[in-house]
Formats: C-alpha cells, structure tokens, sequence
C-alpha cells in the first residue's frame, strides 16, 4: 500500500500529457504539445505511428475509488443481489496504458506513471470494486493478450476486436458462478461482414490542426444473429424496453452498433441481452435511466454488464450515486412512505417531516413521479432541523431515456434530520405528480 500511496502523490504532482515526437505519421503543428485545446476532446496529442490521445482522459491517470463511492457501489451490489441481479463491471482502461508503445520515449511530456505503476493502480480500483461483492474482470490483462489493437488510433473508442476480447472476460465472469444456470440458451453466431471506414468524431477534430489529410481507419464489421430457426423469440435486438435476462448499461462503447459489443456479449453468453448503454450520457445517464424505468421496476434482470471506462471521476460523482441508487432501490409504496404529497407540480409540492422521524443522509430519500415525462426537469428543496438546506436541480433534457420518474437520497453530509421536502418544476401547464419519502432497509444503508 505505501506504493499505492506513492502513486497517489505522483498523480496530485501533476497531468500526464504527450506530444508529437519525431515519428509522428502526419504533419500537426497546431497539435503540437497538446497546447492546442478542443471543446469536444480537450487537448489532443499525436504519438507515434498515427495514433492520437487526449491528454487528460487517456493520459492522465487519475482514477482511483473513494471510500465513498466504494460504499455506494457496496450498497448497489446489495441492493441488486436482493433483487436476484449480478451485478459486473466492464472498467475499460485507458488508451495510454494499453498503447503506451505509441507514447515516444522521447517525449517532452508524457504519463507521469510508468506501465507498471498504471497497471498496479488499475488493480487497485479493480480491487476495491471486488470488495464491494460486483464483480470487474482485468480488461488491462485481456487487452494485452490481443494481438491486434483493442482502441482505435484516431477515435476514443475500442475497435470491434476490443469490444469482443471485453465481451470473453465479462462472459467468463458471469459463468464463474451460476448466474448462466437455467437460463434459456440460444445457438448465437458472428460473422464478419465487410471492411468498413471509420472517421469519427475525434479524427474529425483532428483534422481541424492538419495540414496532412487525416485518412479514416479501416476496420472488420460484424454482425451477431441466433442461428436456431426460433430467431424472432430472442429478442437479441429487440427493443430494451422489453424484459431480459442480461441487460447493459455503459456509454457509446457499448451503444454504438458497429463496435458489436452487445452483440458479442450475446454470442459468449448464448443469451438475450438488452442494451440499455447511451451515448454522450456519462457513466450515469445510462443506470440512472434504467434503474428509473418500469421494465427493471417491473422484472430486474438475471445480471447487469455495467461498462464503465475508468476516466471517469467516479470518486467525485457522488451526487449521481445518490440518484442511482435510490432509483435501484425503487419507489415505496404509498402506506410504507414517511410522508407524502400529490398534486399539480404548476405549484410546489411539500411534504413535512416531524424531526422526530429521524430522516436523515443515508437511508432515506425523495421520490417523484410526473404524470408527464416530457416534463424533464425538477428542484428538490431539503430543510433541515438544524437550518441547513439542500437544493438540487434535477435536469433529465439531456442525453436519457426519461419515463417521469426521478430519485434522490438525502446527503451523506447533513446528519440533522429533514424537516420538509419541496419539489417544483417549470411548466405552465398541469402535470399530476406524486412525492414520497422513503427508508431504506438497514443492509442498504451504509457501511
């Protein structure tokens, strides 16, 4: 641990950037030293053999979990296994370590880490997610045994073979125990199709600071399809409104159809699998949304495949924990509620809370349902005994898929009790809405 520890000190020292060394493939001199920056990518750096990174998010490895959000994945984990839902990790590592023989040796700036200490720290949050009861295979280790390249040289994302070597390890994961048994199990095959082009989103910014034409990337597209002559009883693509038995959840690794990870996962598991994955959403839209929704309320599936890329600032997300959470947790019934209010969300709802109740942090929250799920946005208003007070605006416009449904879990960081909760909402016409105060059971509390 005095190592880990070490790390942690390198990592606060400084960002680990890289920049376009004498091998680099195409003439970039506004790229050079990554001093130019880019809204959609931040600062991008070339390496070597055509390869491109971003500097913060495939260079700098910062990622690490906090006790706190160690504890709110704990508490997912049990809150999902009490469902009868497995919950595993796809922690896909950074493209600086998986490359890192595209990162020159010469460079002026370059990862603070070395390999190995990257390699160590990436266990590490493998480990501390183990401790939870999820589970998260080493996606480093089987990237490393592909001989071909797991990421991409222009474009964030993994390649096709990336995706499948991730779909092995999570589907050796999901057969370690029995969470495959009496699943109904179909004969599913992928095929190769034809060679296809990429020029994504980031070759496109690239080219933005280049002289030289940035070229597209060719690469093997597949496609996965059951082979038995029951295909339309599957639902391998169907829509993920409908219930199954493996769900994913992720980002535009998982969502974007020619990467096929869905359809790999498929194949290993010989099972349906819905993709809950949304591009552009961050590692919470994506939970958030289906933990949300009527169809996991309604039939919580046999194991979740949530992939996550470690970049993220899992450790800082605590406020998306929260929502997560509670939402995993599901609403309470109308006669188990601490208090309660309906009506017409044009005025603010309240319900008051006697201090006496006890409501307070971990193990109670706010639950709101519209009748109106174009109405994407709502403010919940906490008062506590103390005087203390909590907004937070809830906005779901964005990149979600919304049903009227929102959860909060009051702050870990307030230990007064809660007086009241108000809820209001920008609209000018009338939308039936419901508020519940809701307790958790004392295992999902924290620990």
């Amino acid at each position: 641990m005095a190592m880990l520890g070490d790390l942690k000190t390198k990592l606060l020292a400084g960002l680990c950037v890289l920049f376009a060394g004498p091998a680099a493939a195409y003439e970039c001199a506004q790229l050079q030293d990554g001093e130019q920056p880019t809204e959609e990518y931040g600062r991008i750096v070339q390496g070597n053999d055509g390869w491109f990174f971003r500097t913060a998010a495939d260079l700098t490895w910062r990622f690490y979990l906090g006790a706190e959000a160690q504890d709110y994945i704990r508490r997912l984990h049990t809150t999902l296994d009490e469902k009868g839902t497995r919950l595993v990790f796809a922690m896909v590592p950074p493209r600086g370590l998986v490359e890192y023989e595209h990162v020159p040796d010469s460079a002026a700036y370059k990862p603070i880490l070395t390999p190995s200490e990257g390699r160590e720290l990436y266990d590490d949050f493998l480990k501390r997610v183990a401790a939870t009861g999820a589970h998260a295979p080493n996606l480093l280790a089987s990237a490393s045994d592909l001989s071909v390249p797991f990421f991409f040289k222009r474009d964030h994302h993994w390649t096709p073979d990336g995706a499948r070597q991730t779909a092995i390890a999570v589907a050796r994961e999901l057969r370690a125990d029995d969470t495959l048994a009496g699943l109904d199990s179909f004969q599913i095959e992928t095929q190769s199709t034809a060679a296809q082009e990429l020029k994504g989103g980031m070759a496109r910014v690239i080219s933005r600071f280049c002289s030289d034409v940035i070229p597209a990337e060719t690469f093997t597209a597949y496609e996965t399809a059951q082979q038995a002559s029951n295909a339309e009883d599957l639902g391998l693509f169907d829509d993920p409104s409908d219930g199954a038995e493996i769900v994913l959840l992720g980002t535009s690794f998982s969502d974007v159809r020619i990467f096929n990870f869905d359809g790999f996962l498929s194949e290993e598991l010989g099972v349906t699998v819905a993709n809950h994955a949304i591009s552009g959403g961050g590692f919470a839209n994506s939970p958030i949304s289906y933990f949300s929704s009527k169809v996991f309320a309604e039939a919580p599936p046999d194991a979740i495949v949530w992939e996550l890329p470690v970049y993220y600032d899992v450790s800082g997300s605590l406020l998306e924990f929260r929502q997560i959470l509670a939402a995993a947790i599901g609403a309470c019934a109308p006669d188990d509620a601490v208090a309660a209010a309906s009506g017409d969300i044009t005025e603010p709802l309240e319900a008051k809370i006697d201090p006496a109740q006890q409501v307070s942090g971990i193990g109670s929250y706010v639950y709101v349902s519209l009748d109106d799920a174009t109405q994407t946005a709502v403010q919940i208003d906490v008062a506590y005994e103390d005087g203390d007070f909590e907004s937070v605006p809830i906005d779901r416009s964005g990149r979600f898929d919304h049903e009227g449904k929102f959860f909060l879990e009051f702050s870990p960081d307030i230990a007064a009790s809660v007086t009241g909760v108000r809820v209001s909402a920008e609209t000018s016409h009338p939308i039936a809405a419901d508020l519940r105060i809701c307790r958790t059971k004392p295992h999902q509390q924290a620990g």
